[in-house]
């Protein structure tokens, strides 16, 4: 045969074009355990003798490892893992199938391929709907409500589309609001949108609507007038006497606003008590009453929040410190009359009060009781008190 130049044992030798053995070397020679013959385009022996070269199987990322146990080469992955892994929200690492990984959706959500991309996608949506949670994987679709509706709460289930609510509705709604600016009451010393009942022992004139307690940004602000010895200035709507209020909890969902400052806080020498919210008792704690209260020498001057249900009290302590500043104090309390938050300027002061809530009538108030030296005119500023109570029956 052209080209054999000599058969030994078991060696055999090839000449073909693209193995040579040249210059009494011979190039395709295999010496090292797992190496191949491996074809190669370019040559590197003159007149294109070295188009086949010696190599060998390798992993340049370090992925795969590559053993030679004679006769036969071995590639396994690093760690025995798979190539490739997927891992989600729970369930852990998945591994391919058959070379798949599946991606399915579920409930209102499905996965639509084409060629080499997913695409993640709702389904079952219609033009112009709005979605809600329904507990589950699968949202739910409201029917597109008509032009001039509002989505509308609805306790324990989905919204609904409904037209809007009227906006004067005495009946349903009870909305009460003082900023001080109206008539000259009370022997001519406020003035005021309501009669306010107000008391006062050792000074005059008690509550004055004066520039004494105005601020730029607030129009209409009432202060107290200076006292010396104990006294009480209490504000009370809409009856002639403290003692005789008429809101009774329990109707319908309340929320009391005042805004007042502090001109001067409380300290040894002139010393005060605070209270702003509901109440039924002039120049005392209140008897029925839901209220904030601070004195400087009272849980470091941070205010407290308090409920009182026939001198019975439920007293809890904030962690917000009275300043000289205009604040919002805001009571809320639960449509059945079980459950008081408070709040100044929408920061919490803390968990509710569910205990000695007061089942007797009370009303809005703020008391400023004396207890230790000469209190100065503008202690107190009020600039403007706002309640609503949507009932829970209209009538």
């Amino acid at each position: 045969m052209a080209g054999t130049s000599s058969v030994t044992g078991d060696q055999t030798i090839f000449s073909v074009d693209n193995i040579t053995f040249s210059q009494a070397s011979r190039s395709g020679a295999m010496t090292t355990n797992g190496q191949l013959w491996i074809g190669s385009t370019a040559s590197n022996l003159p007149n294109n003798g070295g188009h086949v070269r010696l190599g060998q199987i390798t992993s340049t990322g370090g992925t795969l490892a590559i053993t030679y146990a004679a006769p036969n080469i071995n590639i396994e992955t690093v760690g025995g893992a798979s190539v490739l892994t997927l891992t989600g929200n729970t369930g852990g690492a998945i591994a391919p199938v058959a070379g798949n990984i599946n991606t399915l959706g579920t409930g209102s959500i499905t996965i639509a391929g084409s060629g080499s991309t997913l695409t993640t996608q709702l389904t079952g949506i219609t033009n112009h709907s709005l979605q809600v949670g329904a507990g589950t994987a699968t949202l739910t679709q409201l029917a597109n409500g008509t032009t001039g509706q509002v989505l509308t709460a609805v306790t324990g289930a989905d919204p609904i589309w409904a037209p809007p609510a009227s906006q004067f509705s005495p009946n349903a709604t009870i909305q009460l609001s003082d900023d001080f600016t109206g008539i000259q009451r009370y022997g001519a010393s406020i003035s005021s949108d309501y009669d306010w009942f107000c008391t006062l022992s050792g000074g005059s004139n008690t509550w004055t609507s004066t520039a004494t307690g105005g601020d730029s940004g607030h129009y209409g602000v009432m202060a107290n007038s200076a006292f010396t010895t104990n006294c009480d200035l209490f504000l009370n709507v809409p009856t002639a006497t403290a003692t005789t209020p008429q809101l009774i909890l329990g109707g319908g969902a309340i929320t009391l606003n005042w805004i007042v400052k502090i001109g001067a806080l409380s300290t040894g020498v002139s010393r005060y008590i605070l209270r702003i919210g509901f109440g039924d008792t002039p120049a005392a704690d209140q008897v029925n009453g839901v209220y904030f209260e601070y004195s400087d020498n009272v849980n470091s001057g941070q205010w407290q929040y308090k409920t009182a249900n026939a001198s019975n009290r439920t007293t809890s302590n904030s962690t917000i410190a009275a300043n000289t500043n205009y604040h919002n104090f805001q009571i809320e309390i639960n449509a059945a009359g079980t459950s008081c938050a408070f709040s100044i300027d929408g920061v919490s002061l803390g968990a509710a009060i569910v205990a000695t809530i007061p089942t007797l009538a009370i009303t809005p108030c703020i008391e400023t009781l004396r207890t230790v030296g000469t209190i100065a005119a503008a202690t107190v500023s009020v600039d403007l008190f706002y309640m609503t109570q949507t009932l829970t029956t209209p009538r």
